[in-house]
């Protein structure tokens, strides 16, 4: 018997279930009123398909479905779905809606719990009971693409349970202990830096403006706030676990790769605390590591996201996203938002300056009495702030330092066999040194301690004397199994180490110590024992040194020793004074006139024989065709002569990656070098032009027929007078 509320007056075939809902046959057509007060609705409602399943519920009660009721079931919910947002208040007088749980058995939607995450329901599995609804993919209802979503237009009284609104994922941090990674500090100085923080800047400002919303000083202040005092840190023990209902399910840890912490940074009386965040990560440091961290779900962008307070759209995180891929290049940012079209903004002046300048900027010589002598280890709050000595000093010149990142220490079982893989400013490109060419600067105070250097980054003026005759002792021992140059670039630094002027207030201690310095290094270049019995005499008198091959090192350090500590002394509160300003400011290297003759003559040195190569290939041109191998050996001659003329004008303007003549000519104030630049740059044109048959578009000849003997012979004859006018003034 079919009852009246079962009959929908109008219902297409798509919405009919029978035998449990039908349209009302045409023959009724005359009675639809009369069925409407009866109880038949005039379209069909979510609550004809809550009956649909109610009445499948009564016949089945606690069984499986059979599959071919099942799709009943599927086209009931798949209805429901389709009505349920055309309805203002859907379910109207419905006390229950039955769904399918995992077993084909209907059962109350408000008992069931909706799985919408399988991550997590896999470390649920076996640790608590949870009652599932089947899943819409299982009963091949398609037009659902999240498992959540229809549910959640329900009523509340009939709406099942979310996996992820039941159980949530916290994070343990008892067993967390921090570790020393330098990937970690590298991220936070970057996103402390001003190119990173101005970059965001320029792209929250600019969403407001997509929003046409006004962008207030107040915004800036808070991101330049949180992003410098962001924390980044590499840590171990790292976990997650679930809870539900407020308690721990055990058994579902799991290692964690990110966390993000808030953390409240305190400030003095005057001013408010605020809140800042720090990031923990659990990945072992590699290529793909900031990668990992910036899509992580608790990762970079997260972090950004906080500190910005959610205010970049879709498409701004996109570009977000693109900037932090720049940590090895961040002066390319503002380059980056530009061709973005994403409008400039720039920091406040007093704000946006750095510390230290970029990696492979040269250090002015007055920083040359601030630099530490003593060897050891560095820690990793010390990595960034290193000045790396870039050639052997002579005995009658004074070093050349450059400012250096260290990536990663080559632990070694000796100190002095330590290396150190550096940053030093070339693109994609680490160098490998060793320790004793490394240094650190001094660290600025308050007030200088005219104590002596550290040993083993300890203060030394309470340590026993003869136990520092055993350290330079050992360390000449093992330095003595460098080759020259390492046994050279230990000793300058022991000697300038342990120089009485550079330890005003403990001179003698000092004296002796570089007495028996010489003393040793005598014993060593004659074979002699040096495991002598230190004694109170031990150091008192200087040895002679007469017939040493050191002796003349040996006083030329001692002289430089002398002028460097006149002018540490002089000049000692000026460098603490100074930090982003100050006559001591690190950061105003980049615009520092720096020479670098020894620099200045490799490369002039290497200019001479390119060009000797390209006049040995004249003679053979005409019959091989290598009258662009001619021209191409001149341009690279006369490339490495000009740049030779800058190390020794000024090595930090040196442009390492121009190949053009004339730029790299000018600026170097000599109208005959330029003139002579820009006339070769002539002939030979774009150096590729000169090598590959594709960089001369247009052209049916390849390179070897564009040249000829009279353009070789010229090239010759120009390149020629430059490589005279550079050696010129570099001498």
């Amino acid at each position: 018997m079919l009852l009246v509320r079962q009959v929908v007056v109008n219902l297409n075939e798509v919405e009919e279930i029978r035998p449990f809902l039908y349209k009302l046959p045409n023959c009724f057509g005359p009675y639809e009123e009369l069925f409407q007060k009866l109880g038949s609705h005039k379209t069909p409602l979510c609550s004809d398909y809550s009956s649909v399943l109610a009445e499948i519920k009564q016949q089945y009660k606690e069984e499986p479905l059979p599959y071919n009721t099942l799709l009943c079931v599927q086209k009931a919910l798949e209805n429901i779905i389709k009505l349920v947002d055309k309805e203002k208040e859907p379910f109207q007088n419905v006390a229950q809606v039955f769904i399918p749980d995992r077993s084909n058995v209907l059962v109350p939607s408000k008992s069931l719990t909706v799985s919408n995450n399988n991550e997590i329901e896999k470390r649920l599995e076996g640790k608590i009971d949870m009652h599932f609804f089947i899943g819409f993919k299982e009963l091949k209802i398609d037009c659902v693409r999240d498992p959540a979503l229809p549910f959640e237009k329900w009523p509340k009284l009939l709406q099942p349970d979310i996996l992820t609104t039941e159980i949530f994922e916290e994070i343990s941090t008892d067993n967390v202990t921090e570790e020393d990674c330098v990937v970690a500090q590298r991220i936070e100085c970057f996103l402390c830096s001003a190119p990173v923080v101005e970059g965001i800047v320029r792209l929250v400002k600019h969403q407001f403006k997509c929003d046409g919303s006004s962008f207030h000083n107040s915004i800036e202040n808070t991101i330049m706030q949180r992003l410098t005092s962001v924390k980044v840190t590499k840590v171990s023990g790292l976990k997650t676990y679930l809870k539900y209902k407020g308690q721990k399910i055990e058994g579902t840890e799991l290692n964690a790769s990110c966390f993000i912490k808030s953390v409240i940074n305190k400030q003095t009386e005057d001013e408010l605390n605020y809140k800042g965040y720090e990031l923990c990560f659990q990945k072992e440091s590699g290529e793909q590591t900031l990668t990992d961290l910036i899509n992580d779900k608790q990762g970079l962008l997260t972090l950004v996201d906080l500190c910005t307070e959610s205010r970049l759209g879709k498409r701004m995180t996109i570009y977000l996203s693109q900037i932090l891929q720049l940590l090895e290049n961040s002066s390319e940012i503002s380059r980056k938002l530009d061709n973005l079209q994403i409008d400039a903004y720039d920091l406040p002046a007093s704000w946006n300056v750095p510390i230290f300048p970029p990696p492979g900027t040269y250090v002015e010589k007055k920083f040359h009495a601030f630099l530490e002598q003593s060897i050891s280890p560095f820690k990793m709050y010390e990595y960034m702030y290193v000045a790396l000595e870039v050639e052997d000093s002579g005995d009658l010149t004074d070093p050349v330092y450059m400012y250096a990142d260290i990536w990663k220490e080559n632990k070694r079982a000796h100190v002095l066999d330590i290396t150190y893989d550096v940053n030093v400013g070339r693109k994609n490109e680490l160098i490998t040194v060793s320790i004793y060419r490394l240094y650190r600067f001094k660290p600025k105070e308050q007030e200088i301690v005219q104590d002596l250097v550290k040993y083993d980054i300890e203060r030394i003026g309470s340590i026993p004397i003869d136990k520092n005759f055993l350290h330079v002792r050992q360390m000449l021992k093992d330095a003595w199994k460098l080759d020259e140059a390492g046994q050279k670039g230990v000793l300058h630094r022991l000697w300038m180490q342990w120089h009485p002027d550079r330890n005003t207030s403990h001179r003698e201690y000092a004296g002796r110590v570089f007495n028996y310095i010489n003393e040793i290094v005598m014993k060593l270049e004659n074979n002699e024992i040096i495991d002598d019995e230190i004694s109170n005499d031990t150091g008192r008198m200087p040895p002679d040194m007469s017939r040493s091959t050191f002796r003349l090192s040996s006083e030329a350090i001692y002289r430089r020793g002398c002028t460097l500590a006149a002018h540490f002394y002089d000049n000692k509160e000026d460098y603490n004074r100074s930090t982003r300003t100050g006559n001591f400011a690190h950061h105003r290297a980049e615009k520092a006139i720096v020479q670098h003759i020894g620099e200045a003559k490799r490369w002039h040195r290497q200019a001479v024989h390119d060009y000797k190569a390209a006049i040995s290939n004249i003679s053979t041109g005409a019959d091989d065709l290598s009258f662009n191998w001619v021209c191409y050996k001149c341009h690279k001659a006369a490339e490495k002569a000009l740049k030779a003329a800058w190390f020794a004008k000024n090595a930090n303007k040196a442009r390492l990656r121009d190949h053009s003549l004339a730029n790299i000519a000018n600026g170097l104030n000599d109208g005959l070098l330029l003139t002579k630049a820009t006339s070769l740059g002539r002939i030979t044109g774009d150096y590729s032009c000169m090598q590959y048959p594709d960089a001369a578009l247009g052209r049916q000849q390849i390179p070897s027929e564009m040249f000829d003997c009279e353009k070789a012979e010229k090239a010759v004859e120009i390149t020629k007078c430059i490589l005279d006018t550079t050696a010129e003034l570099i001498d």
